[in-house]
Order: structure tokens, then sequence, then C-alpha cells
């Protein structure tokens, strides 16, 4: 025989008003973040579930509450979440059950099958951080040195092609797949995507409503996190002026500038020889939107001068970092002239 279970409680009659000075539904449960383990089951809900109705409510005037209340109360929006449901629930549930799965795989021992045990050795590998570390770059040197190698524009074209199939099309520079033609649905036609946007589009560089503005402040916000991140102490100003005032108080190196071309008051060009004029060994990164012929006018695109053209992302910008402080370590300051101009 199998577990015997309770009878579930009778359901009100529907027509049944709730009686004067009936308690109201309990408050409800403050979230508690619990820690998630991986599930080697996934957990039983009955079809009907009748704990997931809330049976104090009349359903003549509130039937979702009715219907769904003790579900509700049971299970508060996690913390790490905007929204909840069911179906949110289910999916995570799902997501700890192959992660049990994977750690199963990753045990080892001779009874595992050969997909079993690419799987469980490529889980155990990506979960062994202390190893990760200690590799640092050397799994992607390869694909470094081929880039580094790369001496002229036309050679990106037979190097883009492999990296895009040994990163699973990530959008290296571009993004290429197939969808339906906007002009004929009938029809499947390949795509190309812009790469190398950091925002959604163009628009959001240019524009100048309030919005726009907010926005690229934020993402100058980003972007100074994903430096710090990287290991660079930030200095932060807002134009030439500060930069400078900033480099006098600041007791410590400052080993690079990062610094707009086109800025109002005082250029890039100009702010970078006055600085390097206290700073002798200040290396200096360029960056702009604007035309090239708007930067040739200010002497940006000469030989051995480092720029960067906007839009870019946070990747390209931390790499060209790297690229210019390399030898200098980890700790290196890096002081941004400008970042609220073009």
């Amino acid at each position: 025989m199998g577990p015997k279970t309770e009878k579930p409680a009778p359901l009100p009659d529907l027509g049944e008003k709730p009686k004067p000075g009936q308690a109201p539904p309990p408050a409800p449960v403050t979230p508690v973040s619990a820690p998630e383990r991986p599930l080697h089951a996934l957990p039983y809900a009955p079809s009907l579930d009748l704990a997931a109705m809330d049976r104090s409510t009349d359903p003549c005037a509130e039937f979702y509450q009715f219907s769904c209340g003790g579900w509700m109360k049971n299970n508060p929006i996690p913390p790490d979440q905007a929204r909840w449901s069911v179906y949110g629930k289910l999916a995570n549930e799902n997501q700890q059950f192959l992660w049990g799965i994977l750690e199963e795989a990753a045990k080892g021992g001779a009874g595992r099958t050969p997909v079993q045990q690419k799987i469980g050795d490529f889980f155990s590998a990506c979960m062994d951080e202390a190893a990760v570390e200690k590799l640092g770059i050397a799994p992607l040197q390869r694909e470094l040195e081929k880039i580094a190698a790369l001496r002229t524009v036309e050679e990106i074209s037979s190097l883009l092609p492999a990296l895009h199939l040994s990163t699973s099309g990530k959008g290296l520079m571009l993004g290429f797949g197939s969808d339906q033609d906007f002009g004929d649905a009938a029809q499947v036609i390949a795509f190309v995507d812009a790469g190398g946007l950091g925002l959604p589009d163009r628009d959001y560089y240019l524009k100048e409503d309030a919005k726009s503005k907010e926005i690229r402040e934020r993402y100058l916000q980003h972007v100074r996190e994903i430096l710090e991140m990287s290991g660079y102490t930030v200095l932060e100003a807002h134009h030439g002026a500060e930069a400078l005032e900033l480099s006098n108080r600041h007791a410590g190196p400052i080993h690079l500038l990062v610094t707009d071309v086109v800025m109002p008051q005082m250029s890039g060009r100009e702010l970078a020889q006055r600085l390097s004029t206290l700073r002798p060994d200040l290396k200096v990164l360029y960056m702009s939107g604007y035309t090239d012929d708007a930067i040739v006018r200010h002497g940006v695109l000469a030989s051995g001068i480092a720029f960067l053209s906007k839009p870019f992302t946070p990747d390209a910008l931390a790499l060209k970092v790297r690229e210019l402080l390399d030898g200098v370590g980890a700790g290196a300051s890096v002081a941004p002239g400008g970042p609220r101009s073009r």
C-alpha cells in the first residue's frame, strides 16, 4: 500500500460569504535567501495543489487570490528575482536538477558512459577555480598570438571566421546568422549584425536629451567599474582643467591617461601635452566618436599614438589598456579625462 494522505478539507460553498469579523489572511512571509544546492530529483507538486489556494477569500470577489493566494504566501519573491511564478520556480529547480546531473557525472568512476565522462570532466574543470586562476591566460595564448600577428586589415578576414567558430559565434566584431527575410517571410536569409557597440545603437552616443545623457553617464560608471574590476585604480575627471587639478593633488604615479580627443575648453591633445610635462612617463590612450578628418586635425591619428574609436565595448577598452600598460603591473592608475565629451 502507498503512503496514506489526509483527506483534504472540503472546498467552501461558492455562494457563502465571509463571516463578519473573520480574520484576514496571514501577512506575507519576508523573503529569505536560502543557499541553492544541486537536486537529484525534481520536487513533486500535485496537479491540483489545495495548499496553493487561499480558501479564506471569497472567490466571487477575488478569484485569483482564492486560487493562488496560498502559493503566493508560501513562495515570496526571492531577493535576487524581479518576479516569481510557478514557471520561474520550475525553471530554477530544473537548473538545480541539471546541476545535480553534472555533479554526479563529475564524480568519475568506471561506470560512466563516454558522454557522461566528457560532460563530467568539462564541468569539473570549469568549477576548479584554483586551477583556472593558476592557468591565467595560458589557454587563450595561442589565439592572442594569432591576433598579435595581424599586420593589415585584410588579414582580419581570414582570422575572424575561425574565431567565430571557436567561440560559438559570440559576436566578435560582428554577428552572423540566419533569419526570415523581412521582405519575404517565405525565405530564410543570412543576417550580419553590427558588433562593437556597448550601447544598443549609435544614437545612444550622440543624442543630447536628458535621458540619453543619463544613460551615457551610467555607462561611463560601468566602464570605470570594468577597469576597477580589472585591477586598476581609476581617477575620474570631467574635463581637462579638473584632470590637471586631480593630477596635482594625486601623490602617487599615474601610468595612463584615457581621454577624449574633442573636448570643450581644452582638447585631449592639449591635456596630454600638459600632463606629460608634469609626468614624463605618462602613457596616453585617445578615444573619439568623431570622423577621421576631425581626429586628424587634432593630430591624433599619427604613427605611434594609441587611439580607440567609439563606440567600443568594455572588453575592447580593457584589452587596449592592458596593451599599453603591459609591463607596468595590475595596480596601475588610470586617469580618464573628459569622459562626458564625445
